[in-house]
């Protein structure tokens, strides 16, 4: 059927005028040892599970050890030298998550000592100081100072950001692109904008506040936007390198 309809001669004649193929490049990452001996918690159940894949592999390649935690059904946090927080749906467990008081607890005791957390979209939703969906105010972490709330319009968008300082994800000056995706905005009072401090700014992206992005405070960094590791070289390897100096300090 297929020499039917085909004329495979010319076909054979054609591929082999074709021009040979260039070697690929070597992969993007190699294993390494940077990150032996850390262990980065990360939140994975019900409430938090949007996470790029690759992001969690790079955190492995790196040598480091992913430490899955739930924030709905764990008590406290395990032995951890840093903490990712990703995206999901915390406000429909709100109720749970707000419910868990030994796990807020153990967060808040996790930033007072300085352990580097990485909070994106849902994980900065959780980090805020209550989650209102649907008129019912929860309490959350309350480790960023502002209430988050269903947004009048869905956000969708790829981002393009710089870093305005240093911090836990990076250096000032670091580029990056990414991308946000989130139904919820962030409530912040005068008083709490005229303190609240910011590690991104977006060029393309609306982040948390006009084209600000990333809550910092201490090691503790909040954004809606979304990292990858091919796009944003330095993720995780510069997360995971503030957890050891916080560690070893």
């Amino acid at each position: 059927m297929v020499e039917e309809g085909l004329d495979i001669d010319r076909i054979l004649e054609i591929a082999a005028e074709a021009v040979p193929l260039e070697e690929p490049e070597p992969d993007l990452y190699r294993p390494s040892r940077q990150g032996e001996g850390v262990r980065i918690g990360v939140a994975l159940d019900e409430a938090f599970n949007f996470y790029y894949r690759d992001n969690l592999e790079l955190i492995e390649l790196s040598g480091a050890e992913v430490v899955p935690v739930s924030p709905v059904h764990d008590h406290s946090l395990p032995e951890v030298d840093g903490l990712y927080i990703g995206g999901g749906y915390p406000e429909l467990y709100a109720k749970e998550l707000s419910e868990n008081r030994s796990m807020i607890e153990s967060i808040r005791r996790a930033h007072e000592d300085d352990i580097p957390i990485f909070a994106e979209c849902g994980g900065l939703m959780y980090l805020c100081e209550e989650i209102d969906w649907g008129g019912e105010a929860l309490p959350a972490v309350g480790l960023v100072p502002a209430k988050t709330r269903r947004g009048g319009r869905r956000i969708v968008s790829y981002t393009e950001g710089k870093f305005l300082r240093d911090c836990s994800m990076g250096p000032q000056g670091a580029t990056f692109l990414g991308h946000e995706f989130h139904h919820s905005e962030l409530v912040i009072d005068d008083d709490a904008k005229a303190k609240v401090e910011y590690a991104i700014h977006l060029r393309r992206g609306t982040g948390i506040d006009g084209g600000r992005d990333g809550i910092v405070d201490g090691n503790l960094v909040a954004s809606y936007n979304h990292f990858h590791g091919a796009s944003y070289r330095l993720f995780p390897s510069h997360f995971i390198k503030s957890a050891r100096e916080a560690r070893d300090k």
